[in-house]
């Protein structure tokens, strides 16, 4: 996001001729006496203080506008990762939707979104575990049948 310096300095140097606009001489040290530079001030005053709120409220929807937009790409770069996560699990690349499921922890997901991804973590859990399960009978056959031919 770029924001324009030229606005705020310009703020600044109109401000700084206002304040210089204040009333100068005195009575013999008794009373002020305004030069007629007051009115002058106000007003310049009433002006800068215009053009602040003017620019203060172009700077607060550029600020919206772009984390808005940012938002969105992260919903979306979020909704990729599941989807992607979603696909691994469809293709049993459990280890790979795991991989995935944990870069998404990193990343501010909505309330479905998070729903998705705990789903989806819940099955890439069982999944692996169940992989795990088989695998290890499977090593303990062989053994016995590796052991028995000795």
């Amino acid at each position: 996001m770029k924001l324009s310096l030229i606005p705020f300095l310009s703020l600044v140097l109109v401000l700084a001729s206002a304040c210089g606009k204040s009333p100068t001489a005195t009575d013999n040290g008794n009373a002020p006496v305004v030069d007629g530079s007051a009115p002058a001030a106000k007003s310049e005053l009433k002006q800068a203080a215009e053009t602040v709120k003017t620019e203060a409220s172009k700077v607060a929807d550029t600020v919206v506008k772009e984390s808005t937009k940012a938002v969105e790409a992260v919903k979306n770069e979020g909704q990729k990762l599941i989807d992607q996560a979603k696909s691994y699990v469809a293709e049993s690349k459990f280890t790979d939707a795991n991989g995935v499921l944990e870069k998404l922890r990193n990343l501010q997901l909505t309330p479905e979104q998070k729903q998705m991804v705990d789903q989806l973590k819940v099955q890439v859990d069982k999944a692996m575990e169940s992989v795990k399960k088989l695998t290890g009978e499977g090593t303990k056959a062989l053994g016995g049948l590796l052991d028995s031919k000795k």
